[in-house]
C-alpha cells in the first residue's frame, strides 16, 4: 500500500519554520508572512494553530505550505494524537475522513483547521501528557490508510517522483497467463520501490510475506492465495517507523495480479471497504 512519509522530528521545529518561512514568502507579496513564520517560535505549543500561519491579508495559501503547517501542528501542538488501537480510534478517525471530504471545496488551511477543532483537539484534550508522547505519527499514517480523499489530497501535494506507483481510475483488464501466475505462486523472493523510491525486499514461505525495508526494519504479514489471481496480506507486526503506524494487526489487503512486463509484475492494490484502485510493480529476484 502506498504511504506518504513525511519526515518528522521533535527537534526540527525551528528548520520547519525556516521552510515554512521559504515557501510562503515565495509565494505571499505581503510582508506579514515573514512575521506570521517568525511570530510561531513565541506561540505556545498548546494555541498554535494552523489558521494563523503564514496567512497573508489576500489570504493567499499554497497547497505545499498548507501540507507543511499539518505536519507543524501535528508535531508541535501540545495537544496530540493518544495511540489508542482499537475501534473507537478508528471511528473518530472515520469522522475525520467524512469532514475532510465534505470541506473539498474549501481552502486547504480551512479544511485542516476544521479537523483540529471539530475532531482532534476534543477528543485529545481528554488524555494526560504523558499519552501524547510520540503519538502523532499514529493519527497520520492511519488517516492515510483509512481516508482515502486525504490520500489523494497528499499525493496531488507531493506526487511520486516515479512509475512504481500508478493510481487508476478504473480497474484494469486482468491480462496475466496461467504460466506467469504459476511461476508467481512459486518464487519466494521479491522487491519493489516504494511511493519515495527506496527498495523493498520481500521473502515469503508461502504462509507468511515478511518485508525488510531499507533502513533494517520488517514488517510480517500473512500471505495466501484468495483466487486464481488474488492473494492477500493479512498484518501480524512491525518494527517500521510508518507501517507500525499505518496498520492494525488484522488490518486486510487485497492484490490481484494484472500482468507481466519484461522482469516485474504489475499489481493491482486494494483496500476492502475502499474505491481507491493503485497498482505497482513487482519484482521477482532469482
Amino acid at each position: 500500500m502506498t504511504i506518504v512519509n513525511i519526515e518528522k522530528s521533535q527537534l526540527m521545529l525551528k528548520i520547519a519554520i525556516g521552510v515554512l518561512r521559504a515557501i510562503c514568502c515565495r509565494f505571499c507579496e505581503e510582508l506579514f508572512c515573514l512575521k506570521s513564520a517568525s511570530a510561531l517560535e513565541n506561540i505556545s505549543l498548546t494555541k498554535s494553530r494552523i489558521a494563523y500561519i503564514c496567512s497573508s491579508q489576500k489570504s493567499i495559501m499554497n497547497s505545499q505550505t498548507t501540507r507543511i503547517a499539518l505536519i507543524i501542528s501535528l508535531l508541535f501542538s501540545n495537544i496530540m494524537f493518544a495511540q489508542i488501537n482499537d475501534d473507537h480510534s478508528d471511528e473518530i478517525i472515520d469522522k475525520m475522513c467524512s469532514d475532510f471530504k465534505s470541506t473539498e471545496n474549501l481552502r486547504d488551511s480551512l479544511r485542516i483547521e476544521s479537523l483540529n477543532q471539530k475532531f482532534i483537539f476534543p477528543y485529545l484534550s481528554q488524555f494526560p501528557e504523558a499519552e501524547r508522547e510520540n503519538q502523532v505519527d499514529y493519527l497520520y499514517f492511519r488517516f492515510q490508510k483509512r481516508c482515502e480523499f486525504f490520500r489523494a489530497y497528499l499525493q496531488k501535494v507531493d506526487p511520486p517522483k516515479n512509475e512504481n506507483w500508478i493510481r487508476l481510475n478504473q480497474k484494469p483488464k486482468i491480462m496475466v497467463s496461467e504460466k506467469e501466475i504459476n511461476y508467481l505462486k512459486a518464487s519466494e523472493n521479491f522487491h519493489y520501490f516504494e511511493y519515495t523510491g527506496e527498495k523493498t525486499e520481500v521473502r515469503t514461505d508461502h504462509k507468511y510475506w515478511t518485508e525488510t525495508f531499507s533502513d533494517g526494519s520488517y514488517s510480517k504479514l500473512f500471505y495466501h492465495w484468495i483466487d486464481k489471481t488474488k492473494f492477500e496480506l493479512e498484518f501480524i507486526e512491525s518494527n517500521n517507523h510508518t507501517r507500525k503506524n499505518f496498520s492494525n494487526k488484522g488490518d486486510k489487503y487485497i492484490y490481484e495480479i494484472i500482468n507481466k512486463e519484461g522482469d516485474f509484475y504489475w499489481i493491482l492494490c486494494e483496500i476492502p471497504g475502499q474505491s481507491e484502485i493503485l497498482k505497482f510493480k513487482l519484482f521477482v529476484d532469482q
